[in-house]
């Protein structure tokens, strides 16, 4: 899947130019109103158009491209890229389309500022950028600008002569089109969401660790519960919980969908009726509805989950009654245009032959048929069967799957922010009070396949990392007793920058830069416990070892009193600091609701947290879980030689070294023995393409299965060219001469002819 990019040069941030140029980038990289979505996405061309303008202390880029669908060709995207450009220089934009505009920045200024850490944040970016006076002056300036002065400047930047035009151009064949995917991007590259959830704020808790001082947030507490009004609208249950911020409301809803067991028969319907809501309504086609949430500066979201459809979004305060109207419009009378569902299926084609070399996608996919059966809704459809799903559907099928399963029967609505219940619960019952139908939650599924240390390879050629997911079925749900008390011992295990994984395999010994765990799939259903790590393919074996002996390790002796204090701490600061934004205080509530607790839970959580014991924790690890029975994935470029279950014999040698950019290698060549001694020889290279000015780790490693024990090593390494990084386990060396041991009156146990393709710089 091919892309083009174009990057236009443009100046500092602190130039006065800005106010327009953010103009610009809204006007042309708006989804659905954009005037680039309309030139590539809405014809087929794009999977996915972009527009991204850093505004920076020193001059930078303003990007445009686009993500190809199969059939584009790249002159065509192109093409159609500086036709958009060219219309706005030379014709400028309608006083229609910059207020829209104007409309859209104004309201998401007031987002962007919704608690105080996302205003800390905002006025560090200016400060960063040279001015912190933007905070204030740029959203003045940018409602003052012209129609006029969007043209001119545009016609000033957006030029061909300040530009560079990038091709991303894969092979002929589908797999090695998409082989590449994971090269290194600039940050405004979105890969595509396969099938992501909406994560509550206390499962990121627990994947992430967050700087806060333990010891104050250890004794604060929350109180959202004295705020919160709740509400029978017919089927409908409404939660809104007022704070203290001008104008913003978030909101999140949901009701259950046939997708729970639908999908094992037609594994795409529900994933193209969701998305198929924003596609126009019998009443009004997509732009227009786009172009009336722009104006209103407001947004709406749907998105397919595994038991539900869950539609978000936000809006001022005085715009509830709009957005509500427009919202049931879409959920409750979508066009399912063929014409728009056809342009869908290419769009989601795209995207699902790029996830065919997505190394995280394809682990967790295959880890989830392993775990559950096909009818279980943890169970995740190969990338050939949804493809294959796709094609066959048609907009027939969705209306009679919409007809079926939508409907109030099961809705929950939780709104947070600056909350007037009378005017939101008017709102709720003006939109659906007269809707009926859709269904309640499925409660019974069928139980998972046991696993006894289960172990698949994924042949992905061509790639620099080989993505390893462990994943055993717990039984565990969120709701469960024990649910809290195992969470706080896999935190310790994995769920930090300081946890035992990090620290060992990361820190100490260098063998992945990223390792965690979590766990999963426990929402509606009991889940599973999940480990991710990624390796380089060298030192694949030696990290699985190292796996295998830090979870037996967890598993038999547990966790201390220390650690089970600390990660409460943590925990409990994370979750606090999180709820600043009024999104997050909403999509928490909306958790805790479907898992049939009540809204004032969002209070008691920390509490709940504070009770846990070390004995407890210790039971629910032994009681849970079992490193024997754990199913192992992995993907990339392995060979079916590496043992993946950490039981490998002889010995690993291993070289890393730093190298000043990223185009370095590091193989080990040769291994000779002397009497108890190991002296391995390793040439470095370097690719001959340009790469980024980036200090990075390089290493190899090898198994001599022969040895019986092992024996010390000495390094030797040729090729080094900077000056720095020398090391007393290593010796740098130029040729073999330099050597103080004839090596031919050695014992060869090890050789292996260095890569050629890469020679060392001299």
């Amino acid at each position: 899947v091919g892309v083009v990019a174009i990057g236009f040069k443009v100046p500092s941030g602190t130039y006065r130019d800005w106010a327009a140029l953010k103009l610009i980038e809204q006007i042309l990289g708006a989804k659905k109103s954009g005037r680039l979505y309309r030139a590539l996405d809405d014809k087929g061309f794009a999977r996915d158009s972009f527009v991204f303008a850093p505004q920076l202390r020193d001059p930078s880029l303003f990007f445009v491209g686009a993500y190809l669908t199969k059939e584009t060709s790249h002159q065509t995207a192109e093409e159609n890229i500086i036709g958009a450009l060219s219309t706005l220089t030379k014709t400028g934009v309608t006083e229609q389309e910059l207020a829209r505009a104007k409309a859209v920045i104004k309201a998401q200024t007031v987002y962007e500022r919704d608690g105080p850490f996302a205003i800390a944040s905002e006025i560090n970016e200016y400060i960063a950028m040279g001015d912190w006076a933007s905070y204030i002056t740029l959203p003045e300036l940018i409602q003052n600008v012209s129609a006029e002065s969007v043209q001119q400047v545009a016609a000033k930047y957006l030029v061909k002569k300040s530009s560079t035009t990038a091709w991303y151009v894969p092979d002929n064949s589908i797999e090695s089109a998409v082989a590449n995917s994971g090269l290194l991007q600039p940050n405004f590259y979105r890969d595509p969401d396969f099938h992501k959830t909406i994560n509550d704020i206390e499962a990121s808790a627990s994947t992430q660790n967050q700087q806060t001082n333990s010891r104050e947030v250890s004794n604060l507490s929350v109180d959202f519960s004295s705020h919160i009004k709740t509400k029978r609208i017919g089927p409908i249950e409404l939660v809104a919980i007022d704070m203290p911020i001008d104008d913003v409301v978030s909101f999140i809803g949901s009701f259950a969908t046939g997708q729970a067991y639908y999908s094992s028969v037609h594994p795409s319907v529900a994933t193209l009726c969701a998305e198929m809501l924003d596609q126009g309504t019998s009443k009004n086609d997509r732009f227009t509805i786009a172009e009336w949430l722009d104006t209103l500066g407001a947004s709406i979201r749907f998105e397919a989950a595994p038991h539900s459809l869950i539609f978000s979004g936000r809006f001022l305060r005085k715009d509830a009654g709009a957005v509500f109207k427009l919202l049931a419009e879409q959920l409750r009378e979508p066009a399912f245009d063929t014409a728009a569902l056809q342009l869908l299926k290419r769009r989601k084609n795209a995207n699902l032959l790029q996830a065919k070399h997505d190394l995280g996608y394809q682990t967790k996919s295959q880890i989830s048929r392993i775990l559950y059966p096909k009818e279980h809704p943890n169970y995740a459809h190969s990338i050939d069967s949804l493809i294959n799903a796709i094609n066959i559907s048609s907009a027939d099928e969705l209306k009679k799957y919409h007809a079926k399963y939508y409907g109030t029967k099961s809705m929950r609505l939780v709104f947070a922010g600056d909350i007037d219940f009378q005017q939101l619960s008017a709102a709720v019952e003006e939109a659906f009070g007269s809707w009926n139908g859709g269904i309640d939650y499925v409660t019974q599924y069928p139980l998972p396949k046991p696993t006894e240390g289960d172990i698949e390879r994924l042949k992905i050629p061509d790639k620099t990392s080989v993505s390893v997911l462990l994943g055993e079925y717990t039984g565990l749900r969120r709701t469960h007793a024990d649910y809290i008390p195992f969470s706080v011992g896999n935190f310790i295990l994995g769920g930090s920058f300081h946890s035992r994984l990090m620290t060992k395999v990361r820190k100490e010994q260098g063998l992945s830069y990223h390792i965690g765990t979590s766990h999963q799939g426990d929402i509606l259903t009991p889940g599973h416990w999940s480990l991710n790590a990624t390796f380089a393919p060298s030192n694949l074996e030696e990290g699985l070892k190292s796996i295998d002996s830090i979870i037996h390790e967890w598993h038999s002796y547990g966790v201390t009193d220390k650690e089970i204090q600390g990660a409460i701490k943590t925990l409990s600061g994370s979750y606090l600091v999180r709820l600043s934004t009024t999104r997050a205080v909403a999509h928490q509530v909306h958790s805790f609701l479907q898992r049939g607790l009540d809204a004032n839970y969002i209070d008691r959580y920390p509490e709940e947290l504070s009770k846990i014991s070390t004995t407890q924790v210790n039971r629910a690890i032994r009681e849970y879980f079992n490193p024997d029975n754990c199913a192992i994935v992995a993907a990339g470029t392995i060979t079916e030689t590496v043992p993946l279950d950490g039981e490998s014999k002889g010995q690993v040698i291993r070289v890393n070294v730093d190298a000043p950019d990223v185009g370095w290698r590091i193989e080990i060549v040769d291994v000779y023995r002397k009497n108890d001694e190991l002296l391995v020889i390793s040439q470095l290279a370097r690719d001959s393409s340009p790469s980024m000015h980036e200090i990075s780790t390089i290493s190899d490693a090898i198994s001599l299965t022969s040895l019986t024990a092992p024996l010390k090593e000495k390094h030797y390494i040729i090729g080094k060219t900077w000056d720095w990084g020398e090391s007393k386990e290593q010796t740098f060396i130029k040729t073999l001469d330099q050597i103080d041991v004839d090596l031919r009156s050695l014992e060869k146990i090890f050789s292996k002819e260095p890569d050629t393709s890469a020679l060392p710089n001299t």
